[in-house]
């Protein structure tokens, strides 16, 4: 798009110099020295335009890569190197040559004695309108492809912020810890339990508990399940489900809503009933017209085979904001001990400024004892969502650039073309026309290419957004209201655009025009 302002810029400097070209000519100046003259001077203004995007991108680095460097593999090694800098060196020849050069050219082989005639300067600017019109076009069809491209995403980064995780992340802090493997079942659970009530009775703190798989770690557990009472088939064919162990007091601290049934007791303790509480989808699934409270499921890895249901909660995301629930079984830690959980705490102030004193309540227990990873629930939320971000950021930059690149080549083309028709415009405006006729007349002319730029950049997007359909979420890639919002967001820049020209084409003189050039 840069480069189709640029053909238009080179064109219309061209054309404005035809007569010099002729008159140099007539002198006795050869094709190649102009041609020499022409592609030093295409060729400086390229490097220096070059050299100053050089710059630009040396101060825009850093802070882009400082957005999400974690998440995006060699994002924080990013800098401007010799390649990138070669590379730039090769665009900005090319760009002078094919976009620059060409169109002096051009002119430099115009006809000598019709480039010195008053008409010539205008029988030139007609001969390259196809040319001109050729690049508006797909000036508007590729920003039309860029914005259609970043709408999507944004769409679909807005669509994975509205998902519900099935807990409330604010003011809630994650704490990993990992038992010695040493240590039997029995002794490990009761260690998590006395961390537990030690943290819970810390200042500020509203509750605390802790679970195996923390919600949006992208593991947990998984086993082969059938309901009880329906024959039995081969574990091989038996579907899977996520198998999670959690303490009392759970789903409270993490403000899952409970559904149905009970939460879990001090009572669900070893060698009692053997129970188990399920995610909402799950036990829809299995018994589409009741709770599913008092039914039996027998999960082939749990301690205990056969699992009494008491609860049912609301789906909670395990494996991040974008992935379909899968069902998941939540058991009492106190019937199945693990040696590594992560204790959650729900605080009444900021999650953070309670890290120091969890870890030294858990420490006191055990002083060697390590806490591998603290991190506030908000943040595993929004890096769940860091690398949609990320490209929804840089795509929208790249198509708030277009429609800049856009709306300042539609205007460089209108006022390109109204400056070669102003002897056209004041013999209209002589003749009776009036000013918002002109205007209209200027405009109209703008929107037919502008049109067919938009119906091209659609077919364009229609062909290419399924290249994204991947990274698409909530949305489809030919969704309808992106496209329309896009297309008229575009026709609205290029309304804007040439206004001013042709604004300035309906005050045009008629008497000054007539003796224009």
């Amino acid at each position: 798009m840069a480069c189709a302002n640029v053909a238009h810029l080179a064109l219309a400097r061209a054309t404005g110099r035809q007569r010099e070209f002729a008159i140099r000519a007539a002198l006795g100046a050869g094709r190649r020295r102009l041609i020499a003259q022409m592609m030093s001077e295409s060729l400086l203004l390229s490097f220096a335009g070059g050299a100053a995007g050089v710059l630009l991108a040396q101060w825009a680095v850093p802070p882009m890569t400082k957005l999400y460097p974690s998440v995006v593999p060699g994002l924080k090694d990013a800098q401007l190197d010799p390649a990138v800098l070669l590379f730039t060196l090769g665009v900005c020849l090319l760009t002078s040559l094919l976009f620059g050069l060409a169109p002096h050219v051009a002119a430099a082989k115009a006809d000598v004695n019709l480039a010195l005639k008053e008409s010539g300067a205008g029988i030139a600017a007609r001969q390259g309108k196809w040319f001109r019109s050729a690049l508006f076009v797909a000036e508007i069809a590729i920003a039309l492809v860029l914005t259609i491209g970043a709408g999507l995403l944004l769409r679909s980064l807005a669509a994975v912020l509205d998902v519900n995780p099935g807990f409330r992340a604010d003011h809630l802090l994650a704490l990993d810890v990992t038992r010695n493997g040493n240590s039997r079942p029995k002794q490990q659970y009761r260690f998590f339990a006395q961390s537990v009530e030690e943290v819970s009775h810390l200042p500020g703190v509203v509750s605390a508990s802790a679970v195996m798989c923390p919600p949006l770690s992208g593991t947990c557990w998984t086993s082969p399940y059938t309901v009880d009472g329906q024959p039995s088939v081969d574990t091989m064919q038996q579907p899977w489900t996520a198998l999670n162990m959690v303490m009392r007091r759970y789903f409270e601290t993490m403000q899952t809503p409970l559904i149905a049934g009970r939460t879990f007791a001090d009572a669900d303790y070893e060698g009692s009933q053997a129970v188990a509480i399920l995610s909402q989808s799950f036990a829809r699934r299995l018994w589409p017209n009741e709770s599913g409270i008092g039914r039996k499921l027998r999960v082939k890895y749990a301690s205990h085979e056969v699992l009494e249901v008491v609860g049912v909660v609301a789906d909670i995301k395990q494996y991040g904001m974008e992935t379909p629930n899968m069902g998941e079984v939540y058991v009492p830690a106190a019937q199945m001990p693990v040696g590594f959980m992560t204790i959650v705490v729900r605080t009444a102030s900021d999650p953070a400024s309670l890290a120091r004193a969890a870890t030294s309540a858990i420490q006191n227990l055990d002083k060697d004892q390590p806490v591998s990873k603290i991190t506030p629930m908000t943040q595993m939320l929004t890096k769940s969502v860091a690398r949609r971000k990320f490209s929804a950021l840089l795509l929208g930059l790249f198509g708030g650039l277009a429609l800049l690149l856009a709306g300042v080549g539609v205007g460089g083309v209108m006022a390109y073309t109204v400056a070669q028709r102003t002897r056209e415009i004041g013999i209209r405006m002589a003749l009776g026309a009036q000013r918002s006729q002109v205007m209209r007349h200027v405009i109209g002319d703008a929107l037919r290419l502008t049109a067919i730029g938009v119906a091209a950049g659609l077919l364009a997007a229609w062909m290419l957004t399924r290249l994204i359909s991947k990274m698409l979420f909530g949305v489809q890639s030919h969704d309808a209201l992106t496209f329309a919002a896009m297309g008229a967001a575009l026709v609205l820049v290029a309304l804007a655009a040439c206004a001013l020209p042709a604004r300035k084409a309906s005050r045009v003189d008629p008497m000054i025009a007539l003796r224009y050039e």
